[in-house]
């Protein structure tokens, strides 16, 4: 049975096909480097897209049909808004095509990932039921079972944010209340939550406004002593700006009672993530810190340069955190903020661009219960791989994780009821 058109374009946007080694109806090399915005208005179905032709890259859009005939049924070769079209994605490669300018449309057929998967006995020795469900479907058919978990897992995180900014209707401040959560990690989130809230950015931007000592030291000073973790000497001037500031503010400090200090490890210890949370505020400070933020999602047009802005811009350079840790505050912390900001200012723009960037996000942790359900599948080498690299599918499958495996409710388990 061929897939709907919805299905394949589903399996198109997941990325699953970026890198791997096509090859067009003409028997060219095709690579596929970015799968472009989906576009929900007039014309071609995914825009902005990249892909390479042999050694020649294209960038342009791309449309998708169950057949290839379907483009001259649709009378697209009459219509100017699909002379951008630089690749035609189908199952049935039937009819050759051509735009209303008279060009030639390069043809892939996905026929053979839109099969059943196939896997090698090696790989089909595991016992389970969602194993065996596996065994039977095709690749874009897993993907989408778990996209919809991804989809229900981040709904509901963002739903959670949504509430919180009832109370915050500031968006940097969000940001910074989200942000401090999220460096606290399982054990500290709460009393990370806690010091953001004692020291919001209206009252450091009004101490640091105020004091002769350097903006970089003031903060640090601010965070280990109302943290509850400032031990080390200071100078003079140091302890008499922080005299004032509790004369001024009277900021109950936190103590060491409040923080879960049980075997953490010595670079996850609550001051390490607060040394890290303060580069992050010397940031939130900055003038139209947001507007900009905001203003160079919206404009760039490639998963890779908003990938790279994203990184650079939002995660402070100093800060000792990985790439994989960065990217995770990226998925749970930014990604879900911005859309309140969007949908909020009504921004489509930059709701399109967040999910570019969500779905081109790699993820090179794991989690343990994340592992288990890949271990519990049986999966072709090349989708696992793209599973383990994918920041959003990773989502989903630790819902899956978390609501099914962990429960043993198999009977409703996802992969169980497709």
């Amino acid at each position: 049975m061929m897939p709907s058109e919805e299905s394949i374009q589903k399996f198109w946007e997941s990325g699953f096909l970026i890198g791997k080694k096509l090859c067009l109806t003409t028997k060219e090399p095709l690579k596929i480097l970015t799968t472009g915005l989906r576009n929900f208005g007039k014309g071609p179905d995914f825009l902005e897209s990249e892909i390479q032709i042999g050694k020649q890259v294209l960038r342009g859009d791309i449309e998708i049909h169950k057949n290839s005939s379907d483009w001259n049924q649709h009378l697209h070769f009459s219509d100017p808004n699909y002379n951008s079209v630089i690749l035609h994605v189908v199952v049935n490669p039937n009819a050759e095509i051509w735009t209303e300018n008279g060009r030639t449309i390069p043809t892939v057929s996905l026929e053979k990932f839109l099969e059943k998967n196939i896997v090698p006995q090696k790989f089909s020795t595991k016992k389970y039921s969602c194993s065996e469900k596996t065994d039977n479907l095709p690749v874009p058919e897993i993907l989408q079972i778990i996209e919809k978990q991804a989809e229900t897992r981040l709904n509901q995180k963002y739903k959670d944010l949504q509430q919180r900014f009832a109370d915050s209707p500031d968006f940097t401040t969000l940001l910074y209340e989200k942000t401090a959560e999220a460096l606290g990690y399982s054990k500290n989130q709460t009393p990370m939550l806690k010091l953001a809230r004692k020291l919001p950015l209206s009252l450091l931007r009004g101490v640091l406004n105020s004091t002769e000592i350097p903006p970089e030291k003031a903060l640090e000073l601010l965070f280990l002593q109302t943290s509850g973790f400032l031990n080390e000497e200071i100078k003079s001037k140091e302890i008499n700006f922080l005299r004032n500031f509790e004369k001024m503010f009277a900021v109950i400090p936190l103590q060491r009672k409040d923080w879960n200090l049980f075997q953490v490890r010595p670079n996850n210890h609550p001051k390490k993530r607060i040394e890290i949370l303060t580069i992050f505020v010397k940031s939130f400070l900055q003038e139209n810190y947001l507007q900009n933020l905001v203003l160079g999602i919206s404009e760039l047009e490639t998963p890779k340069e908003l990938e790279k802005f994203v990184l650079n811009y939002f995660l402070p350079l100093k800060s000792s955190l990985g790439k994989n840790r960065k990217e995770t505050l990226v998925l749970n912390v930014l990604i879900p903020v911005l859309r309140i900001y969007a949908e909020e200012k009504n921004e489509t723009s930059i709701l399109s661009s967040l999910k570019m960037l969500l779905q081109n996000l790699n993820s090179g942790e794991q989690n343990s219960a994340v592992k288990k359900v890949l271990e519990n599948l049986t999966l072709e080498p090349a989708l696992e791989k793209f599973l383990k690299k994918s920041a959003f599918y990773q989502q989903g499958l630790l819902h899956i994780a978390k609501n099914y495996c962990q429960n043993q409710d198999s009977k409703n388990c996802p992969f169980n009821n497709f």
